[in-house]
């Protein structure tokens, strides 16, 4: 009988249930545990100077940060920048004026604070998405280190109550919702060809693209995708106010891209493709608004691959690389038309339908006003 071969077995590193680590990290656990419990839900401030984030052992805070997010506490984080602003007012040749031990900051020096502290909040974020699995980052394959902005009005209540019911209606699975999806998103796509000149028989969408409307539900506080052209595994998606692509397009009102062509000052951090996901080429995200120069209900979110491009995708991701570029030098007319078409579009449409399907009678109202509101304004 032949003799089996002979196996060896990798050795194992988990130390031994009686070894003096494995006690001490018990304890350690046992001991923590009362906090956890007392402070989970809590709201922690963590205030500290740039002097920190400058640090070489700044990452080791960073992680410190998400164990205590990982444990359900919830963190509000407040940096300074003085060493960053001294170090870019050195560079330009900038005096430094103080009274009292405090800066004395004109519109020249006001320009250095504001890139410094950019600069501080990009490094931040970018540590921050190489925490735990339940970092404030985590999942999130894009996440954009924006320029600082001020966040667009906030929505008014009523809008936000209507906007809220349509979330609802869309994401229902009753025929009323069925109908209410394939209208907007027929308008959607209509509105995609009209404003960019295709013919109405041109495919607009492949398996390798998609086109969201993402509506903001006041009560969950999050984007929720309510109709477009996507598959089903995106209805799980969601945005918070100011977070990923799509969340800084609804918080800022104002439109956000990445293309992976372009590398800048305010790159986007990359986290690597989750298994299964799509690992798109470009995103473009552009805010549903009450008026052209209103507040933002939702967010147009558009996003393609290399492969299977069709004539809209390729216009699409040529905006998306354009506005990635941030060049003041581009014009912008086709695309604000573009924009002002989708929105307008949308407003139209929903008015429409909300009239024949009696829907709501605060997402009519809105419906109404907003169209209204569009229709008045010449885009030119």
């Amino acid at each position: 009988m032949a003799r089996q071969p002979k196996t060896t077995r990798a050795p194992d590193s988990t130390p031994p249930a009686n070894s003096a680590t494995m006690r001490s990290f018990v304890h350690w656990i046992r001991a923590a545990a009362p906090y956890v419990h007392a402070f989970r839900g809590q709201t922690f401030v963590i205030a500290f100077g740039g002097e920190v984030v400058a640090d070489e052992s700044f990452l080791g805070v960073v992680h410190d940060l998400n164990l205590l997010h990982s444990l359900g506490i919830k963190l509000v984080v407040a940096h300074g920048c003085r060493p960053q602003v001294e170090a870019i007012l050195e560079a330009q040749n900038i005096p430094s004026r103080y009274s009292s031990g405090v800066r004395i900051t004109d519109s020249e020096a006001m320009d250095c604070v504001l890139e410094a502290a950019g600069q501080v909040r990009a490094r931040i974020e970018a540590l921050l998405s190489l925490g735990l699995a339940n970092s404030p980052m985590a999942n999130a394959r894009y996440g954009l280190m924006f320029p600082l902005a001020n966040a667009g009005d906030p929505l008014p209540w009523r809008f936000a109550v209507a906007t809220s019911k349509l979330v609802q209606l869309c994401r229902g699975t009753r025929t009323l919702g069925d109908g209410l999806r394939a209208t907007l998103s027929t308008y959607l796509e209509a509105s995609l060809k009209s404003s960019l000149e295709l013919d109405g028989d041109d495919e607009s969408f492949g398996e390798h693209a998609v086109a969201v409307g993402n509506l903001w539900n006041e009560t969950e506080q999050l984007l929720r995708p309510c109709f477009g052209f996507f598959p089903p595994d995106a209805w799980v998606t969601q945005f918070e106010a100011g977070r990923g692509i799509a969340g800084h397009a609804f918080r800022f009102a104002r439109p956000a891209a990445w293309h992976r062509s372009i590398a800048g000052e305010y790159d986007v951090i990359r986290v690597p493709t989750i298994p299964g996901t799509r690992d798109y080429e470009w995103i473009l995200c552009l805010p549903i608004l009450t008026s052209p120069d209103g507040t933002a209900i939702g967010v147009f979110g558009f996003a393609g691959t290399r492969d299977h491009n069709t004539e809209t995708t390729n216009q699409l991701a040529a905006f998306a690389q354009q506005l990635a570029q941030r060049d003041p030098a581009v014009d912008t007319d086709t695309f604000d038309r573009f924009w002002y078409v989708l929105n307008a579009s949308f407003w139209y449409g929903l008015a429409d339908v909300a009239r024949a399907s009696r829907l709501d009678w605060g997402v009519l109202d809105m419906a109404e006003e907003c169209s209204t509101a569009f229709f008045a304004t010449d885009p030119e």
